[in-house]
């Protein structure tokens, strides 16, 4: 999966768009987004001891149904009030 289309994955899972029309493969009937990254998060010293974190992936209020996220890195997503 290259950035382009990982980027795209995110920006439709953000907004509960559709993954349909990415020709994504299926495994075992569900979308299949192993080894997905998520957009890292970077950090930046602000003084000692304070720093800024920049590109959190936040998602409010979705469903996620039918998503193999299997072996994804997804260490910088925030979820509230979502179902998977």
């Amino acid at each position: 999966m290259d950035k382009r289309q990982t980027d795209e994955i995110w920006h439709r899972l953000a907004r509960a768009k559709s993954l349909a029309d990415l020709g994504l493969p299926t495994r075992d009937g569900r979308m299949d987004l192993r080894g997905l990254l998520a957009p890292q998060v970077k950090v930046t010293p602000k003084r000692p001891g304070v720093a800024a974190l920049e590109n959190i992936t936040v998602v409010r209020g979705q469903t996620w149904r039918g998503l193999d996220f299997s072996t994804a890195r997804l260490e910088s997503l925030r979820f509230f009030d979502c179902r998977i």
